[in-house]
């Protein structure tokens, strides 16, 4: 693919450079663990080349421009061989590879039992000891996307920053844990992330990742879809009722308290209430319940969380540009963007979440670049206390229900 006009494309399988790519379809999205790439291969022998790739071969990818860092490469994925179809006619043959990142690694389901009785977030998250992950999938532990993002955009020279806050926390002890049948890795870990206010993810080169996005960033890149200018193909913006609310409620409960109202079934429920009258022409509630928010102060802030998550699900605006890149820097996820919209009315800095760069031979290089609205991403409402033993809970919370 070297010869045509667009983007160099780099794939290496298990250190080999496979150099037959006819098309690629990459994908980067921070909702996604694991996030996956397709790769179609034309090779000229491909009997040989089927006889070649194995399930589970380590694969990078990488890519090029002209225009880009001076031409150099950015490595944009790494994982594994995923997933192997070989279709047919007269034409020739296509194989096409689905590779998964290194989080396809914690899709595995845990230890059956696996048990952590006296522990820290730390031993939970330790990556080189095989106290609970296994030894040998991630490099070590990140707290922030900065050095993920800089790497897929090429940048060289770079420090990381951040991370002191959820590095300290990592030594808070936890409650026991025991795996459960059907329980993978990456159920436990963002089960516990979620109490630090952190999403899991992995990097490109190999590290797992905590973390959380960044708002406060420049937007790298700008949408114009105006009567004036359009630097746009196509677009599709998508609202949906179904995850907007005015009322917002959750339900907690004081663990460990002691039963001050044996007629009242609920006395040791804690909630808490989040309304936005505006939101919808007409009233439209949720409910849910979590047991760890043990205050009605707590079940507030987690019903604001979950108010906020809702509303990053119901709107979305997703735009399709000609190329990978624009003025030199390559479209990536968790990235801001500066949009003028006049169609659908948006003036504002939007949040990216995923990025699809696709292309073929004879087609180019396309790019969908999904967007929205930024400050409502994230694991939780701030870092969760861990609960009280039965033993301290002397006295039951004050405060309204």
């Amino acid at each position: 693919m070297a010869d045509r006009i667009g983007a160099v494309v780099r794939l290496v399988i298990d250190g080999k450079d496979v150099t037959e790519v006819s098309a690629l379809d990459y994908s980067s999205d921070v909702n996604q663990c694991p996030d996956l790439c397709n790769v179609t291969l034309s090779p000229r022998n491909p009997a040989a080349m089927i006889a070649w790739l194995r399930l589970g071969q380590e694969a990078s990818l990488y890519t090029a421009h002209p225009a880009v860092n001076g031409g150099a490469e950015a490595q944009r994925f790494s994982g594994y061989v995923k997933d192997i179809k070989v279709s047919g006619s007269r034409g020739g043959v296509d194989i096409k590879l689905t590779i998964a990142d290194r989080g396809y690694r914690l899709t595995d389901c845990a230890p059956l039992w696996y048990n952590l009785k006296a522990g820290t977030y730390r031993d939970l998250f330790d990556v080189t000891t095989g106290k609970f992950i296994p030894k040998g999938i991630f490099k070590g532990l990140r707290f922030d996307n900065n050095i993920n993002r800089r790497l897929k955009l090429g940048m060289a020279g770079f420090q990381a920053a951040g991370g002191a806050a959820q590095g300290q926390a990592l030594y808070t002890p936890i409650m026991p844990i025991q795996t459960m049948p059907g329980e993978t890795y990456l159920d436990i870990l963002t089960q516990y992330a979620r109490r630090l206010n952190l999403l899991v993810g992995c990097s490109v080169d190999g590290y797992l990742q905590a973390w959380l996005p960044d708002y406060s960033r420049k937007p790298a890149y700008t949408i114009r879809l105006t009567a004036r200018e359009s630097n746009v193909m196509s677009f599709e913006a998508s609202q949906t009722a179904d995850k907007v609310y005015t009322d917002v409620i959750c339900v907690g409960e004081a663990i460990g308290t002691p039963l001050l109202n044996s007629t009242d079934p609920n006395a040791q429920k804690r909630r808490g209430t989040v309304r936005k009258p505006d939101a919808l022409p007409f009233p439209r509630r949720l409910t849910f319940a979590d047991s760890e928010m043990q205050t009605a102060e707590f079940a507030k802030k987690m019903a604001d969380w979950r108010a906020k998550k809702e509303l990053y699900d119901a709107w979305t605006v997703t735009y399709e540009v000609d190329d990978w890149h624009q003025n030199g820097t390559w479209w990536e996820s968790d990235q801001l963007v500066d949009v003028v919209d006049e169609i659908n009315g948006i003036s504002q800095s939007l949040y990216i979440s995923a990025v699809n760069a696709v292309t073929a031979k004879d087609k180019g290089d396309t790019c969908r670049i999904t967007c929205h609205l930024p400050g409502l991403l994230s694991a939780s409402w701030g870092e969760i206390p861990s609960p009280r033993s039965f033993a301290a809970a002397t006295k039951p919370p004050t405060g309204p229900r």
